[in-house]
């Protein structure tokens, strides 16, 4: 049975030309599986993974060109050679040299080895040629009053919008009351419909926080003779919590620092 593998870099890019050149290769339709990440690895490429699965000893799986494979040397090197093992076959349709049916005894043991190394070296190289371009062309692009990078071509901030972007008026006013303590977290999260971190962040960025005053409770004579009372042993720990409102902690440490 024949599989075809087509992985796009971003969400922007057409896989139309490979889904093409996998049809007409022979690859059913239905049997072409599409990954589309930013990634830079192929750890969580849900498609591959799925085909992974599904590829049994005699199947081909149709590549449009190496460097779909993986993303640098090694990572090639180690998807060619686990295919290899599951007795699962490999057709690159631009490079046929590393075709894994189809050859001799001595182009798979002395040939193929070779370029699969040089290719896929190449394939490296030119990944982090197109992450160098693309980091260049992202430092040259203007910046709004936000410092927000700006596409020359939609006008509108590159990458996906900031939840404080798109803050309505409802969720501004809930994170407000949350931050004066007028609602709990939970109600916040509730009435905005916002993620912990996320109300969190918004909260640092719009209400910065301002020192806070010290909150040390002032010892009164009664709750100085209610302590006495419990170094006496004249009422329990619970009692005196309840009497003075200080905590386990606090009274174990003033007896600590009265011994000394």
């Amino acid at each position: 049975m024949k599989y075809g593998y087509i992985r796009v870099s971003t969400r922007q890019q057409d896989e139309t030309r490979q889904r093409t050149a996998l049809i007409s290769s022979g690859v059913p339709l239905e049997n072409i599986f599409s990954d589309k990440s930013s990634g830079t690895t192929f750890v969580g490429r849900e498609a591959w993974e799925k085909l992974l699965a599904k590829v049994v000893i005699g199947d081909i799986i149709v590549i449009k060109e190496l460097d779909r494979l993986g993303r640098n040397n090694e990572e090639i090197k180690n998807n060619f050679e686990l295919l290899d093992k599951k007795g699962v076959y490999l057709e690159f349709l631009e490079q046929p040299l590393l075709n894994t049916f189809g050859m001799s005894k001595l182009e798979r043991e002395l040939l193929q080895p070779i370029v699969l190394h040089l290719l896929g070296y190449f394939a490296e190289k030119e990944n982090e040629k197109r992450n160098i371009r693309q980091s260049e062309g992202y430092a040259n692009l203007p910046r709004d009053s936000k410092g927000r990078m700006i596409s020359r071509k939609t006008g509108k901030p590159v990458g996906r919008p900031s939840a404080l972007d798109n803050l309505t008026s409802e969720q501004r006013r809930a994170i407000e009351l949350f931050t004066n303590s007028q609602i709990s977290l939970e109600e916040c999260i509730k009435l905005s419909n916002l993620k912990r971190a996320t109300i969190f962040n918004i909260k640092k960025a719009l209400f910065p926080s301002t020192p806070k005053k010290s909150k040390k409770k002032i010892m009164t004579e009664d709750m100085k003779k209610n302590i006495q009372l419990w170094l006496d042993k004249k009422i329990s720990l619970e009692e005196c919590i309840k009497r003075t409102g200080y905590s386990r902690s606090y009274l174990f440490n003033f007896k600590k620092s009265e011994n000394k």
